[in-house]
């Protein structure tokens, strides 16, 4: 199966660092480490640990943002309830992505099982925000993000998962 082109036309920027890595085998990288080697092979697992880490970051702080602007003009109460929730949740996604990323960092066998769990966490974000609005029977104006954070947490998660099995 090929990301990319047709089938696939979005990729995240991790999943994009993935693929490049595994059509670049066997070449080296700008750091002069070679994609061969063992040990460059579980860096590699790392820096894609912390780039989609620091990517769902990202994300989680525009999502809140997106919020912010949503929650200013939005008149119904309910809708303005959901965005409410919606904005708590993405605050503790941020402070649980935090600390993936000190836990990754670490590099430890414990490290990184803390990291894939915070990572766990901060997908309840998105599910949770989508339930309130299905709660109330109101399209979510944030379906869009959400799933995106959502898709980009999932790969950030299984890639943190398979660094734990290295250590």
């Amino acid at each position: 199966m090929r990301f990319g082109h047709q089938l696939y036309p979005w990729r995240p920027p991790a999943l994009q660092a993935a693929v490049m890595l595994q059509s670049n085998r066997g070449q080296s990288h700008d750091s002069g480490v070679s994609a061969d080697d063992k040990g460059s092979a579980i860096a590699d697992k790392y820096g894609l640990a912390a780039i989609g880490v620091k990517n769902i970051g990202a994300t989680a702080k525009s999502i809140t943002h997106r919020i912010a602007h949503l929650q200013a003009s939005e008149k119904d109460k309910e809708r303005l309830g959901c965005l409410g929730e919606c904005a708590k949740w993405y605050k503790y996604a941020d402070a649980k992505i935090g600390e993936a990323a000190k836990d990754i960092a670490s590099g430890t066998k414990g490290g990184l099982e803390d990291a894939e769990l915070a990572l766990i966490r901060a997908m309840y974000a998105p599910l949770i925000c989508e339930e309130g609005f299905e709660k109330i029977h109101k399209p979510s104006p944030l379906a869009t993000e959400d799933a995106k954070f959502y898709k980009e947490a999932v790969i950030t998660k299984f890639v943190t998962g398979h660094c734990s099995l290295d250590v």
